[in-house]
């Protein structure tokens, strides 16, 4: 019998024989050492049963409800090749949890999920397991020892769940800044931009009328609440808050609540607020005991 002739510039051999012939897909390189294909981008690995560079490292459970992602947030580098309200789906490091990421017409790259991030990937979720009233803002926080109790290992703050109508979690401010400056009653102020509870990379927006909140509403959106609500671009959902002295809901279905990084004297700090009538104050004052959702933005 004559030996097989074929040649494959990118072919794999396995058991002394030949597979079909197979290019490397677009984002990856033939690496001749491993006789397989490399993908250019280092967070991901190339999948031969589909022939695709996926994300490398993800665990057979992760969280891919939202969409699938395509790549890591804190490796992310693509806002400025986005057009205004292109969307790429973005998985945290942390937790392997999935989110869209949108530019918005301030020409910022914004989660248009709310976090959900209650602890490390393979530790207790913390907010997941505090869904109902109670254990929330211990009477606000009201000094940085009870600041200091954590929702999750290495966390600081307070949390809970919310149903899955809007699928996310309430973080008082503490949490939301991961500082124990940041509880009620604390005369202390942030300056530039704060990462907080958010991915590295990310950061919360910052607050007051010159704030990113602000620049949002009056410049981007001509004062255009109708969008902040609208799925296609700011999806800014009415999943309410969470009383600070016991973490019970309020206005969900009504209004949505999402916090700044901005202070507005000891006991408050500033907000987004959108309602169910599209009306939005992109820099009310809620207590920093209060549970709000929680937007990123790029750094």
């Amino acid at each position: 019998m004559m030996s097989s002739t074929l040649t494959c510039p990118h072919g794999k051999r396995i058991a002394g024989q030949w597979v079909k012939c197979f290019e490397c897909p677009t984002g990856s390189t033939y690496d001749s050492t491993n006789v397989t294909c490399s993908c250019t981008d280092s967070s991901q690995e190339y999948d031969i049963d589909t022939s695709t560079c996926n994300l490398a490292g993800l665990p057979a459970d992760a969280d891919t409800t939202n969409c699938a992602p395509t790549g890591f947030m804190d490796t992310w580098i693509g806002c400025s090749s986005l057009a205004t309200h292109d969307t790429v789906c973005l998985a945290d490091p942390r937790d392997y949890r999935t989110y869209r990421v949108r530019k918005l017409a301030d020409g910022q790259c914004w989660m248009v999920d709310s976090l959900k991030f209650g602890g490390n990937y393979g530790d207790t979720d913390g907010c997941a397991a505090n869904s109902g009233v109670g254990n929330f803002g211990n009477g606000g926080s009201q000094d940085a020892t009870m600041a200091q109790e954590t929702f999750a290992t290495g966390y600081y703050g307070h949390c809970r769940a919310i149903n899955s109508t809007y699928n996310n979690y309430l973080y008082d401010w503490v949490a939301a800044m991961q500082s124990t400056l940041a509880y009620r009653g604390s005369s202390t102020s942030f300056s530039g931009t704060q990462q907080g509870i958010c991915p590295t990379g990310w950061h919360i927006p910052t607050g007051d009328t010159s704030g990113e909140f602000g620049n949002l509403y009056s410049n981007a959106y001509n004062s255009d609440g109708s969008a902040f609500l609208d799925a296609t671009k700011g999806n800014f959902t009415l999943s309410g808050s969470a009383y600070g002295d016991d973490g019970s809901l309020l206005v969900q279905g009504n209004g949505g609540h999402y916090w700044s990084s901005s202070a507005s004297y000891n006991y408050y700090a500033f907000n987004l607020d959108v309602d169910d009538d599209g009306d939005v104050i992109p820099y009310r004052i809620s207590g920093k005991d209060f549970g709000l959702a929680v937007r990123c933005v790029k750094d």
